[in-house]
């Protein structure tokens, strides 16, 4: 009998192929994705920058690497007129005085700003504070006592009219014209004084904000050009693999189209309200001129009254008025909403599709133009001179 060996195979076991991980892809996902993400933050900081804008300067300057995209969006659907809009977020039946207090800078005859004994309050309610310009280096006769004319029918407009009341004392050359105390007069009764605006260097420079509007593009435009020269020129690539060609295209539609849109939003929002600014010519003497603020008792909530006083070196009035006609609004609204949106989309899928650095610029230039509009907005949050009386 012959023995036969066994012929079947021994299986080996070879050890499994190891995935193969590039250690950038972690830092690319992170950063492309956190990047777009962060524009959709900042609710509250976005409404204050809102709120105390005086120009188109500061709505371009708030859609450069903005954040708060959404809140931009809500706001502009919130104070126009469409019914339709406001229905899509859930505000059809809101009441326009809360818009007005919790977006807008404006008072009225149902929106006041008061002292609280700690700070400046915007309210829904009747006005309880009276401004008064009073001049201590003149006889304190009211000029509604004589004819608007006497004693300042040498001074000539020089600024816009005011609206929220006020006594008005006069002198020889008073200085301001007749026709801003006609408005007062006619109008004052249904307006409450701003505090926020007059509260000194809350509204900054124009100079000012043109320079942070300077320094906001140089930052933007640095990002562009250097994501240009990385995908273009260096050729770095994304994950280990070439960058997409549509990656770059698209980044760049989606950041132009968010600070279009956004811009645009901010623009309806600010056109909601017309901005004064009251003042003397520059040649009348200055000397003794004093903005003071009287503020009612307000017993519901155990407010004693103030005497407001103005920094004595401030002889300006300012002052915010809603427009109760918005041309175009919607429409604009609708616009900037579609753009905005657009261009978060765009711009989500093109970082993702850049090297890792597009999500770091932008993610920097971001919060440096969030650091920017913090300082120009530095003092809001400072408080009058009160005095109890």
């Amino acid at each position: 009998m012959h023995e036969f060996a066994s012929t079947t195979p021994t299986a080996t076991a070879t050890p499994a192929a190891t995935p193969s991980v590039y250690p950038g892809n972690f830092a690319n996902n992170a950063f492309s994705d956190f990047a777009p993400l962060l524009t959709l933050f900042g609710d509250e900081f976005t409404k204050q920058f809102l709120a105390t804008s005086i120009g188109w300067a500061d709505d371009i300057l708030l859609g450069i690497a903005p954040i708060g995209i959404i809140t931009v969006i809500m706001c502009a659907i919130r104070i126009g007129p469409s019914q339709f809009l406001n229905s899509l977020i859930g505000r059809a039946r809101e009441d326009p005085d809360d818009d007005e207090k919790e977006i807008l800078s404006s008072t009225s005859k149902d929106v006041r700003e008061i002292w609280n004994g700690n700070r400046v309050v915007r309210q829904t309610g009747e006005s309880k504070t009276t401004e008064i310009v009073y001049d201590s280096a003149w006889a304190d006769t009211p000029l509604s006592n004589s004819k608007p004319t006497e004693g300042v029918r040498d001074c000539e407009p020089t600024v816009a009219p005011h609206s929220l009341e006020i006594t008005l004392y006069s002198r020889p050359r008073n200085p301001y014209s007749p026709d801003t105390y006609e408005f007062w007069k006619n109008e004052g009764e249904k307006r409450a004084p701003n505090l926020t605006l007059n509260i000194d260097k809350t509204v900054p420079e124009p100079g000012k904000v043109l320079l942070c509007l300077g320094i906001g593009l140089l930052i933007q435009a640095a990002v562009i050009i250097v994501n240009a020269t990385v995908v273009y020129y260096l050729r770095w690539p994304r994950a280990g693999s070439a960058v997409a060609a549509y990656g770059y295209p698209t980044w760049i539609v989606g950041t132009l189209c968010i600070s279009l849109g956004v811009s645009m939003c901010a623009r309806v929002v600010q056109h909601s309200t017309d901005k004064y600014t009251l003042g003397p010519k520059p040649k009348v003497s200055k000397d003794g001129l004093r903005v003071i603020r009287l503020q009612k008792r307000i017993e519901t909530s155990d407010i004693p009254a103030f005497a407001i006083f103005q920094n004595e070196t401030n002889y300006r009035i300012r002052m915010s008025l809603r427009v109760a006609n918005l041309d175009l609004a919607s429409t604009r609204t609708a616009i900037g909403a579609l753009l905005t949106l657009t261009g978060f989309i765009c711009q989500n899928i093109g970082t993702r599709e850049l090297h890792w650095s597009a999500g770091i610029l932008q993610l920097g230039a971001t919060l440096l133009l969030a650091v920017i509009r913090a300082l120009l907005r530095g003092n809001v949050g400072e408080n009058p001179k009160p005095s109890p009386v």
